[in-house]
């Protein structure tokens, strides 16, 4: 009948003389039926695992290629621009508080670079990246700007912003926070 001998020994006996052929042959279909269940269940887990890992790539190149635009650029000149600028902190609290126009493009500019390092950040918590893959994305240059430019205007933004991305980022390259974040969050805690 069939090429395989469990099978036939199973048929047989089914066709054999047993008194309640119908019961075993119902185990027998339940037993395959469950068996076909279990393989596409595991066919689904290895096409969910393998779609996750094409979503993560395909929003990594977002990422990766939306920090190489012009406008990240432009964002990261004008927050080193003031923050070169002697008595940062006071400049940057009194036009924060006169919600100048100036004020209004660093806070753009603040939003666009925090919210890039954010969405990497919860790729990596998110366990979509890991460590290395994380260092390609988040070179020591990237993490210095992160560090030293960005984190300051958070700072002043929000003194309970979130530092847990800076540290995480800051850890992978031995980078502490910078002297101007430590001094912004010094002077809102007196």
């Amino acid at each position: 009948m069939f090429d395989y001998p469990i099978i036939n020994n199973i048929i047989t006996y089914i066709l054999s003389e047993s008194t309640d052929k119908f019961v075993i042959l119902k185990l027998v279909l339940t037993f395959i039926s469950s068996f076909g269940t279990l393989i596409a269940a595991f066919a689904a887990c290895y096409s969910a695992f393998y779609s996750r890992r094409s979503s993560s790539a395909s929003f990594i190149s977002i990422l990766i290629k939306d920090y190489s635009t012009e406008q990240y650029l432009k964002s990261i000149q004008l927050l080193n621009s003031w923050l070169i600028k002697y008595d940062f902190v006071n400049k940057i609290i009194d036009i924060k508080h006169k919600n100048t126009k100036t004020y209004q493009k660093i806070n753009i500019s603040r939003r666009l670079l925090a919210h890039h390092f954010y969405n990497i950040y919860a790729l990596r918590i998110g366990k979509m990246i890991d460590d290395k893959v994380l260092k390609l994305i988040m070179p020591i240059d990237k993490v210095e700007i992160a560090r030293n430019i960005v984190e300051p205007f958070e700072a002043i933004n929000n003194i309970n912003y979130d530092k847990k991305p800076y540290d995480y980022f800051g850890n992978l390259y031995k980078i502490k926070m910078s002297n101007i974040t430590k001094g912004i969050l010094d002077l809102n805690n007196k």
